[in-house]
């Protein structure tokens, strides 16, 4: 990968420079801006995972969640494998904290799932607001058919289960069912997960609420992206920017690299060229995002780790006291 970018950055030299002339005179207010933006990404997708632990009847503080969220970002950024990394990390945070371990999983995948269906939303909105402009024009109508195909399949899978429930008597389904040797298992974790749906979904207004939840986190890092196309003084490509954004990110979220480290870079860069921006300005945009997106919550996430594993060693230590006759 170095010795492929060595190559790319000499025959691109000239575009190199420019991008460099480009952050040499940065407009500091739009750089406040993205820095703000970013930062304030991370509180919409705290407070869903916080909402969805209180079905369980667990409550974290606010910023205790934002704290966990941080580390774990950085923990699945920063580490070869740390998509598991941050996920046992943040496992083992919630389960110290009360919630026990089905809740605990239920909300980290509730969360994950809801944050993923959105991003594609994203990206399907965001190839028809471009249109016929750009090189992902022709992944408009199979968005769509994937997205109608997922839909019907949720219907079916809820229209046989109603039917199957109507039909037999539920006594001899979950008989049937428990014979199976993990039957059991599922069938409580599936009513548990009924009733926390049930508790936590009660009005239409909550799948408002969870939806825009997980789409603010999205749509705060899509603004910081724009704030740093205005830092390096580019005109934002407004028609492409959405679908550029969205694809972006699907392709950094292949576990390629650490954080999606090259992968997100070529990526952004090519579909801002792709959608209209010149080669200096894209590769200054890049540079300064990524910057703020990646290293700069990085940096933050890291700190609040290491707040964390110091307040968990001083309640150890505190507890050992204790415990010494």
């Amino acid at each position: 990968m170095l010795a492929a970018g060595a190559v790319a950055l000499g025959y691109e030299h000239r575009e190199l420079a420019g991008a460099l002339g480009l952050l040499g005179r940065l407009r500091w207010g739009w750089v406040g801006v993205a820095a703000i933006l970013e930062a304030m990404s991370m509180g919409p997708f705290a407070r869903l995972q916080r909402w969805l632990l209180r079905a369980g009847g667990v409550r974290l503080g606010f910023w205790r969640m934002v704290a966990i969220s941080l580390a774990g970002n950085a923990l699945g950024t920063s580490l070869p494998g740390g998509a598991a990394w941050s996920v046992l990390w943040v496992f083992r945070q919630l389960r110290r904290r009360g919630a026990d371990s089905a809740l605990t999983v239920w909300a980290l995948l509730t969360a994950g799932v809801l944050s993923g269906v959105t991003l594609f939303l994203l990206l399907v909105g965001g190839l028809w607001i471009a249109g016929v402009s750009g090189p992902l024009r022709v992944l408009r109508w199979p968005a769509v058919g994937v997205l109608v195909v997922s839909l019907l399949a949720v219907l079916a899978v809820v229209g046989a289960t109603s039917r199957a429930g109507a039909g037999l008597p539920r006594e001899r389904i979950e008989a049937a069912v428990r014979q199976w040797r993990w039957g059991g298992i599922a069938l409580d974790a599936a009513r548990e997960l009924r009733v926390r749906l049930r508790e936590v979904f009660v009005l239409p207004s909550s799948w408002v609420k969870v939806a825009g939840l997980a789409a603010a986190n999205w749509l705060l890092d899509l603004a910081s992206l724009v704030s740093c196309i205005l830092a390096v003084r580019g005109d934002v490509p407004w028609r492409g920017i959405v679908v550029v954004y969205a694809t972006t990110e699907i392709a950094a979220s292949i576990p390629l690299t650490p954080g999606g480290i090259g992968v997100a870079e070529g990526s952004l860069a090519l579909l801002l060229v792709a959608y209209g921006l010149r080669g200096e300005v894209a590769l200054a945009t890049v540079a300064l995002y990524r910057l703020l997106s990646f290293w700069g919550l990085d940096a933050l996430g890291w700190a609040a780790w290491a707040v964390i594993a110091v307040g968990e060693r001083r309640v150890a230590r505190q507890q050992a006291g204790r415990d010494d006759p």
